[in-house]
């Protein structure tokens, strides 16, 4: 018995006459299913690749450029002189450029006078306060002294007030003896009234004379001690620490005369550019006679100890590379490699704009420390590696 299909092409299905309810898949369907797991495979192979060129193996490129040094004066002020041209070999501390010094000479000489009359016066009042310190002491000394023979006096058993007071108390002594035996020489009608007022009324006037006496003595001892206290005074003020307050306005001017010319001899050191390291000078930017401002560029140095290797690296891997990190260089030029160390990393992250594209991209700036045994010209570039 002969089969008979009939094909569908419309639908691509072949039916088998035999039995039509069972359908059979087309070649093209067959095409579909190889199709659609290679396309996935592909592009699971290709995120891979892409996973380890941008995140596994990133190598930032590097350039070789000039060491290039910008110099330029700090403070503003007319150009005097250049004293170097484009392509001169030029040395560490070689004078390369200066500013006009007129005016600020002017400054510098009033300046010196002014820290000279500084100091002449506080050597003049240095003199005056010794004088004075010196007439204390003499004065102290001479105070002193006649304290020194109050003491004596007080002190002394034959000082006058002493004898007079010994003279007294046995005159006193006398006296009131001779009251009384008069006394009983009156009461026994012996003596007369009179003789016996006459010797009460000595009685009275010598015991008088001695308590004046007792109150000299006193006063006396009260005058020395207020002696005494006076000299604790006088020695007080011979070492007195006002003798530096005294100075101070004085000090403190002759300070102010010293900072000043101090910032003019800075400003002055400052009006002269001197070469830096030894290289050739790149390029000057300014004449004499020009005006130039704090911070503009008047002379470019190429320095000749070389340049270094400068790359930018991406802002998310930019924690990958840090001062110090040793890294390897690869040149694209002769395949070599070399070794190094980063020196330097930006602070802050550039923006960058692509050429085929809108698109913005983030960087940080570091630079490599150019490896002795690398003679490459400048423009070399280099394939970098963490180490």
């Amino acid at each position: 018995m002969k089969i008979k299909n009939k094909t569908d092409f419309n639908k691509g299905i072949i039916i088998n006459r035999q039995d039509p309810t069972q359908p059979v898949v087309s070649s093209n369907s067959k095409i579909k299913n190889i199709l659609i797991p290679f396309a996935i495979l592909l592009l699971i192979f290709s995120g891979i690749i892409y996973l380890y060129i941008s995140v596994i193996a990133y190598y930032p490129t590097g350039v070789l450029v000039k060491n290039e040094i910008t110099l330029g004066f700090t403070v503003a002020g007319r150009i005097k002189s250049i004293f170097v041209n484009e392509g001169d070999a030029v040395v560490v501390g070689e004078k390369l450029a200066s500013l006009d010094r007129s005016l600020i000479n002017s400054e510098l000489t009033m300046a010196k006078k002014s820290l000279a009359l500084a100091e002449a016066q506080l050597l003049e009042k240095k003199e005056q306060l010794r004088i004075q310190q010196q007439q204390l002491l003499n004065n102290y000394n001479d105070k002193l002294l006649m304290l020194k023979v109050k003491e004596a006096e007080l002190n002394s058993d034959s000082s006058q007030n002493k004898v007079s007071l010994k003279r007294l108390s046995e005159e006193i002594k006398g006296s009131l003896r001779e009251v009384e035996r008069l006394k009983h020489l009156v009461s026994d009608n012996v003596s007369t009234k009179k003789q016996l007022d006459i010797a009460t009324t000595k009685y009275q006037s010598q015991k008088k004379e001695l308590e004046q006496l007792v109150v000299a003595i006193k006063r006396d001892q009260q005058s020395y001690n207020a002696a005494v206290t006076r000299r604790k005074e006088w020695e007080q003020k011979i070492i007195s620490p006002k003798y530096n307050l005294l100075l101070e306005p004085n000090i403190k001017k002759l300070e102010q005369a010293k900072e000043k010319l101090k910032l003019i001899k800075e400003k002055i050191k400052e009006m002269t550019i001197y070469s830096p390291v030894n290289g050739v000078i790149g390029k000057s930017f300014r004449l004499p006679g020009e005006i130039t401002e704090g911070g503009q560029t008047v002379i470019k140095i190429i320095s000749a100890a070389g340049g270094w290797i400068e790359a930018k690296i991406k802002e998310e891997k930019v924690n990958d590379y840090k001062v110090g990190c040793k890294v390897r260089l690869t040149s694209r030029r002769e395949n070599k490699k070399y070794s190094s160390m980063i020196e330097y990393v930006a602070p802050t992250v550039q923006q960058h704009i692509s050429v085929f594209s809108d698109i913005y991209t983030h960087s940080q700036m570091i630079k490599i420390k150019l490896p002795k045994d690398c003679n490459l010209p400048f423009g070399a570039t280099f394939d970098i590696s963490l180490e």
